[in-house]
């Protein structure tokens, strides 16, 4: 070998072998996420497996978010017994039918059905009424087809034919309650005291909705009393009537936007 050759070999640097940490894996618990519990109506009947009522039950007693649907092609729901009250303060509950306005639930029109609204919505709870036509409440107390103590948004729905011999035929939001009306209508409702469609003393708002054809003895379609707030945006009030102020009553704050109140009528 060479000399240089020699030379170099003797001259390389020595490179340190450099060993290659172990890294232990392991599993980090990520923060927990809620999943809406979902339960399906499949029957028309007032009571037992399947039955909106049993579905509402259901969701009071389940922590959380809640999702109440119906099956495809379900005819009317009749309740014959009493109002279904939303009381999960947990978390958010949806009832909603499958296309616009077109899942009913009713009371039923057989003799004998005791008087009650549709729905009630607590203090503390908040509720979403989806796709549906809600009719035939008759209530002794305010609010024929709902009453509204919590927070409600009723969407793409349609509340007809409820009664009540107090006030707010259609809903009766009290003043501590938030009430949203999107894309809905309310018509033919009838209250002997104040707001056919809707009397409301807390936070209203309303948005692409009509009220028509309702009946009061003062505010065919809306008294908003002296605690509440309203804003009506891109919505129609015609054809209400009451004894005294067929379309509006305002005592609290209300704004309206693009907003139609025209051939309502006032006297008998």
């Amino acid at each position: 070998m060479t000399r240089w050759l020699r030379q170099l070999f003797r001259s390389a640097p020595t490179v340190p072998v450099v060993r290659a940490h172990r890294t232990r894996l392991g599993l980090q618990r990520l923060e927990e996420r809620d999943t809406p519990a979902t339960f399906n109506v499949t029957v028309t009947g007032d009571s037992g497996a399947g039955s909106l009522r049993n579905a509402v039950a259901q969701a009071n007693t389940t922590a959380g978010a809640d999702t109440i649907t119906f099956q495809a092609g379900l005819g009317n729901v009749v309740l014959t017994s009493n109002e279904l009250a939303i009381t999960d303060t947990t978390g958010a509950t949806t009832i909603s039918g499958t296309t616009t306005g077109t899942q009913v639930v009713t009371r039923s029109t057989a003799g004998g059905t005791p008087n009650f609204r549709i729905f009630r919505n607590p203090s503390g709870v908040t509720t979403v009424l989806n796709n549906l036509t809600i009719s035939n409440g008759n209530s002794s107390d305010v609010g024929g087809g709902i009453y509204n103590d919590g927070t409600l948004t009723l969407a793409n729905s349609t509340l007809s034919g409820n009664t009540t011999s107090l006030s707010g035929g259609g809903i009766a939001s009290s003043p501590t309650a938030t009430l949203t009306i999107t894309n809905s209508t309310l018509s033919e409702n009838v209250a002997s005291g104040n707001g056919g469609g809707i009397v409301n003393g807390g936070t209203l708002t309303m948005t692409n909705s009509t009220l028509s054809t309702n009946t009061a003895g003062i505010g065919g379609g809306i008294v908003n009393i002296n605690s509440g707030t309203m804003t009506l945006t891109n919505s129609t009030l015609t054809a209400n009537t009451a004894a005294d102020s067929g379309g509006i009553v305002n005592n609290g704050v209300a704004t309206l936007r693009n907003t139609i109140v025209a051939g309502n009528k006032q006297g008998t």
